[in-house]
């Protein structure tokens, strides 16, 4: 009996700290390695606190962002090269503040916020000659703010 409740007490205090958020200042990610090891380095990182960007030339992929699940800041998406979808957010339910995507040169889609149902600011997609489709969006049930969507030359 004392392993049962040791077991659940265990099982309790694991799960209270993978309920914990992280980075409650933000993370800024500039590069593809930050990326790449971020699942690595912080594995139970589910929800951030604060904000995230994601703006570097090299960045290509957000792969290894595949276990965060809420913002509770704003994400700004901005100013890559490399960049043609959002793949690597696809267990993104939720974010706290703003959504920018602004001024990514090769965004074709916004791919992988499919299950983003939630924002509790203002969602701004602007300056993303590349993309044709926001259908990834259509998920959405609730923008506690505005939309716009300005300057994307390739959408219909």
């Amino acid at each position: 009996m004392k392993r049962v409740i040791h077991f659940l007490v265990a099982l309790l205090l694991v799960s209270g700290a993978q309920a914990e958020g992280c980075f409650p200042e933000g993370i800024i990610f500039s590069s593809q390695n930050q990326i790449n090891s971020f699942r690595t380095a912080f594995p139970g990182c589910a929800v951030i606190e604060g904000d995230v960007t994601i703006s570097g030339n090299g960045i290509y992929n957000l792969n290894g962002l595949n276990i965060i699940t809420t913002i509770n800041g704003d994400l700004k998406i901005e100013c890559n090269q490399l960049l043609t979808n959002l793949s690597g957010f696809e267990k993104l339910t939720s974010i706290g503040g703003d959504l920018f995507v602004e001024g990514n040169f090769e965004l074709e889609n916004l791919n992988g916020l499919d299950n983003l149902t939630w924002v509790g600011g203002n969602i701004m997609i602007a300056n993303n000659p590349a993309l044709a489709s926001i259908e990834a969006l259509s998920g959405l049930t609730a923008i506690n703010g505005n939309l716009w969507i300005e300057e994307n030359a390739q959408l219909p």
